[in-house]
């Protein structure tokens, strides 16, 4: 049955492993948007556990920050600052200069409108209003357009100085419905003609567009700004399912073209070579400046590799870059993205380091990256092994987590969830590879909820298994510290030195005549509960019930070892109880009745007997038949309690015992010593004491063959008490071994002719 047990433990835990890893790959391939804000969270936590890593120094930012706003005013600022920003990061050596904004209106509205004011006043002093307008026209467009702030910054962005800025596609059709531009995006996209990504190998097979950043509209500079700066580039950010930024999208596709980002502008800036894209039908299959590969995704993402939190770059307020107190050359060879800090000002982010990091910073962060081609990738070979991981991890659980204690199976799945933490983590820290760890965790725990509820409810099935089996002839005590511990329990067929006890009633043939039916079971239920409550009182099991006899054993299915001294204490209970029933029964009319017992002790087979469908929990063997002998020797001697030799030293001196005989029993060819149970020695009178010594006395010269001797001592415990058959059975052999002595070999054995 233990074997039997174990294959179905194992079974059960395999199908559940099975499930569970089915559950698990089902849901990889669904990729519930929940689990996934998990696994971003693991990534957000990798990095914050790594912390700052070695970066560039050749990127920098020119914040407008708080102090920068005390000392300019209110943000915008005109753009004649900005101009002044330009030229003073020309004069401080920068490479290339990104502005993380749009300039999408004109600022220089006003200067018109002062023109006309001022022809007004004219033409209400002088008369000849047409040579005055010409020749003041002229010199005011003269003066206007050296103050005029776009052009102003135009001019300080073509001054031999390399200057991206940034631009924003619409994602939103609401975004732009109110715009109603749809026919001037053409205009727009005219503009950024010179800044699509020209380099772009077409596949055979078209890939699918949905998978490429698609915007619904764009809003761009205005042209004096195009055409004066260098480059644009958009910086639209696309948060993750949980808001934050973690992937950057480094192409765009618009219009049937491919636009970069500010980011990637930049970088192809500052590095010098052109931004080239190649497609496959799968989508983007590389992007690349120069011979620098770019890993991004299908979709042109990068996955950001921060190299730290807020203000890990060097920053500069725009308050302190104006003034003249920085070094000369302070920004040479380096690259400066112009951008807002402040945080009154919307352009902060939700990233892995913090819930307020500065837009600038992510693009500071990508462009490191692009430079350093320190990426954080996530190769094809980590799709390709999770699947064989996660059922690699099911099985090993299915194997080991059946025949763990609850605690140590627990602990064991906390080694292996932190195993598997732990080796994403070491990938993410020594190789850059992101290999998200979500559902290898989901494994282990589905598979040790699953193994655990499994063996849970096995177990409860044990459980009850164990209260139906032995609750009927078990005590509730005995059958609860079999429930708490069925590891005590060991069914099937067993060895053990175990104590059998036999009870019957004497002549319940006759007295069952006496009886109608009703009345017969109302007795017998009546009898055989209370004799078999005293049975489990004293840690007795309950085998069968056969008309009026009883039988049990002491030892199994708990293992005790005063067994054999438990089955005596139960026997002679049970005489006493009969004492008591006999005279409660007197006034009913219930004739006098007796019980015979008797008790061995020995080796026998215990354990569940019977067919697979049906089967008893009981004992066989020599010793328990034997029993069921001694249980009928007391009809010869007229006892009560017959016990066998080995039962007989087993007891304690607290035990009266006294030999009975040398017997062989029918079925038997060996002789056995039995003796008869009379009481625990506090019961007894010193009469009944003095009688079983004299008694004894007769039996040790018996045993030294000297006849004469020992039927005087039997005469003598004869006149103590008359009625014991047993003395007088020896007295007569006595006197008959005076006259013919046995034979030399006689073995002083007495044959039994009945059961």
């Amino acid at each position: 049955m233990k074997k039997s047990r174990i294959k179905n433990v194992y079974s059960f835990s395999f199908i559940v492993a099975c499930l569970s890893v089915s559950l698990v790959l089902l849901l990889k391939h669904i990729s519930p948007s929940f689990i996934e804000i998990v696994n971003l969270k693991i990534l957000d936590n990798f990095f914050q556990q790594r912390g700052v890593q070695e970066f560039s120094e050749d990127v920098v930012i020119a914040a407008v920050d708080e102090k920068s706003i005390a000392a300019l005013g209110r943000w915008p600022w005109s753009r004649s600052v900005l101009a002044s920003l330009v030229e003073r990061l020309n004069e401080l050596g920068a490479a290339v200069i990104g502005f993380d904004m749009v300039f999408s209106e004109q600022e220089s509205g006003l200067q018109s409108d002062v023109k006309e004011l001022i022809f007004k006043q004219i033409e209400n002093e002088m008369k000849d209003q047409t040579v005055v307008r010409l020749l003041v026209g002229t010199a005011l467009d003269t003066v206007l357009a050296e103050h005029d702030t776009d052009n102003v910054f135009a001019r300080s962005l073509a001054n031999e100085s390399k200057v991206i800025v940034g631009h924003f596609f619409f994602v939103s059709p609401d975004e732009v419905r109110h715009l109603q531009r749809k026919a001037t995006y053409q205009d727009d996209l005219r503009l950024l003609r010179n800044d699509r990504i020209l380099r772009v190998f077409e596949s055979d097979i078209a890939p699918d567009e949905s998978i490429f950043f698609n915007p619904v509209g764009i809003n761009v500079n205005i042209p004096e700004i195009v055409n004066a700066a260098t480059g644009t580039g958009f910086f639209n950010t696309i948060p993750d399912a949980d808001g934050a930024i973690r992937h950057m999208p480094l192409v765009c596709r618009f219009d049937g073209d491919f636009y970069p980002s500010l980011s990637l502008q930049i970088a192809s800036e500052y590095l010098g070579d052109p931004i080239k894209l190649q497609l496959s039908q799968y989508g983007i299959e590389q992007l690349s400046i120069g011979q620098r590969i770019i890993p991004v995704s299908a979709g042109g993402k990068l996955l950001v590799n921060y190299i730290g939190p807020s203000m890990t770059f060097a920053h500069y307020s725009i308050a302190d870059i104006l003034k003249t107190g920085l070094e000369t050359g302070v920004f040479r060879d380096k690259i400066v993205l112009v951008g807002i800090t402040a945080t009154g000002l919307y352009d902060l982010r939700v990233t892995p380091f913090s819930a307020v990091y500065p837009g600038v910073e992510i693009h500071a962060s990508v462009i490191d990256n692009i430079l350093n081609q320190k990426y954080i990738t996530q190769p094809w070979w980590t799709y390709a092994i999770s699947p064989f991981i996660i059922i690699a991890i099911g099985i090993l659980l299915s194997v080991l987590l059946p025949f763990m204690q609850p605690l140590r199976s627990c602990l064991f799945t906390i080694l292996i969830t932190l195993l598997v933490i732990c080796g994403a983590y070491l990938l993410f820290l020594k190789l850059s590879v992101w290999y998200p760890p979500i559902y290898e965790l989901l494994t282990i725990w589905f598979v040790f909820l699953g193994v655990t509820l499994t063996k849970f409810i096995m177990e409860e099935r044990e459980r009850r298994f164990i209260k139906n089996a032995f609750g009927q002839y078990l005590s509730a005590q005995f059958v609860n510290q079999l429930v708490s511990n069925p590891q005590l329990l060991k069914l099937g067929g067993e060895e053990k030195e175990l104590t059998v006890l036999f009870t019957d009633i004497v002549g319940f043939t006759s007295i069952s005549e006496q009886f109608d039916p009703t009345q017969l079971v109302t007795f017998l239920n009546g009898y055989t509960t209370q004799m078999s409550d005293l049975i489990m009182e004293n840690s007795g099991t309950i085998d069968k019930y056969s008309g009026d006899a009883i039988m049990a054993f002491f030892g199994a299915p708990l293992f005790f070892e005063t067994h054999a001294q438990s089955a005596c204490y139960a026997a002679l209970a049970m005489q006493r109880k009969l004492k008591e029933m006999r005279t409660e029964t007197e006034t009913s009319g219930i004739p006098y009745f007796a019980t015979r017992i008797g008790i061995n002790t020995g080796k026998m087979v215990v354990g569940n007997m019977g067919s697979d469908n049906k089967f008893n929990y009981t004992v066989i063997g020599d010793a328990v038949n034997l029993a069921s002998r001694l249980e009928g020797t007391n009809k010869f001697y007229k006892t009560s309690i017959v016990i066998g030799e080995d039962t007989q030293r087993k007891l304690d001196d607290s035990f009266i015992t006294r030999e009975l005989d040398s017997v062989k029993v029918k079925g038997k060819t060996q002789p056995v010593r039995i003796f008869e149970l009379i009481e625990i020695k506090e019961f007894l009178t010193k009469e009944i004491l003095s009688f079983l010594e004299i008694y004894r006395q007769g039996i040790k010269l018996i045993h030294e063959r000297r006849w004469k001797q020992a039927a005087d001592f039997f005469e003598q415990a004869l006149k103590i008490n008359p009625d014991d058959t047993a003395a007088r059975l020896h007295l007569s052999r006595c006197q008959e071994y005076c006259v013919t002595p046995p034979d030399p070999d006689w073995d002083g054995a007495y044959e039994l002719k009945s059961k």
